[in-house]
């Protein structure tokens, strides 16, 4: 059985004045011609996202910042001397939390930097000149 089109925004402004009024989702949806589930899902999607729901971060902005600073002033910090840093300065956190915070906030990722040889000047000027002919 396939899913039908979804419910339009009159018909769900239609559900919550009804719902305001007191009725029963089955009397909403036997009223509408829909089913008790599309009302069901009209209302829950009225209360909208929740906001300021799960755990609180063990950081603030500013220490994220700081994060930030070391990360940008020596790309090679590890997570464990970023951690280090925040201890000196009051905030206990582990490593793996530097290593999400860094991701999640500021999409700076831990990577090698790739092996290549060096360019010296007559490469450099060979490959300049491959290019321009």
């Amino acid at each position: 059985m396939g899913r039908k089109s979804d419910i339009s925004s009159f018909i769900k402004g239609q559900i919550n004045a009804l719902h305001v009024v007191g009725q029963s989702q089955r009397a909403i949806a036997r009223q509408l011609k829909i089913s008790r589930c599309a009302v069901q899902n009209a209302l829950k999607e009225e209360t909208g996202k929740r906001l300021n729901c799960g755990r609180p971060h063990k950081t603030t902005s500013r220490e994220d910042r700081f994060m930030k600073a070391v990360v940008v002033r020596s790309p090679s910090a590890s997570s464990a001397r970023i951690a280090q840093a925040l201890r000196e300065r009051g905030t206990v956190i582990n490593s793996c939390t530097v290593r999400r915070r860094l991701t999640t906030d500021f999409k700076l990722f831990g990577r090698r930097p790739a092996k290549k040889p060096l360019l010296t000047k007559f490469l450099y000027v060979f490959g300049c000149l491959a290019v321009t002919k």
